[in-house]
């Protein structure tokens, strides 16, 4: 009986030597600087960089009184020409769902607007005023 102790207990040495190598293993792959790591032949992938999609702005051109939504937005725009103390003045309606309309008067090329949507937050930039034809080319993006 007392040679297979012996054999138990070398068996059970050996399972142990090995469990505390993995241990050691494992901790030298997880927690290792990278020269170490280097050392041991347990080069790292090269890292993947990180692109941060920005979405590219989107433009409309909204005819006076018809509504444009922006689905990224969730937002409606619209645009109105009035005549007062005879000027003419464009005016700029956004109207995000579920939420008030913010109407913006006398709007000029080139200025932009911010606004909040369930979506997130927006600019709208005025591209181009056309008092003929009563429209307004803007650009919609979202603000990072």
């Amino acid at each position: 009986m007392a040679s297979a102790d012996g054999k138990n207990s070398r068996k059970c040495d050996k399972n142990f030597v090995a469990a505390v190598l993995a241990i050691i293993i494992g901790a030298i792959v997880t927690l290792a600087t990278p020269e170490l790591r280097n050392f041991f032949g347990l080069k790292d992938d090269e890292p993947t960089p990180v692109v941060q999609e920005t979405p590219s702005p989107t433009e409309y051109t909204l005819a006076e009184h018809k509504r444009q939504f922006v689905a990224e937005a969730n937002t409606n725009l619209s645009s109105a020409f009035n005549t007062v103390a005879g000027e003419a003045i464009a005016s700029l309606i956004i109207s995000p769902i579920g939420r008030e309309p913010l109407p913006i008067r006398a709007v000029l090329n080139g200025r932009s607007h911010e606004f909040t949507s369930s979506a997130g937050v927006f600019i709208v930039t005025v591209l181009d005023i056309d008092w003929e034809g009563k429209t307004v080319a803007v650009q919609v993006s979202r603000k990072l």
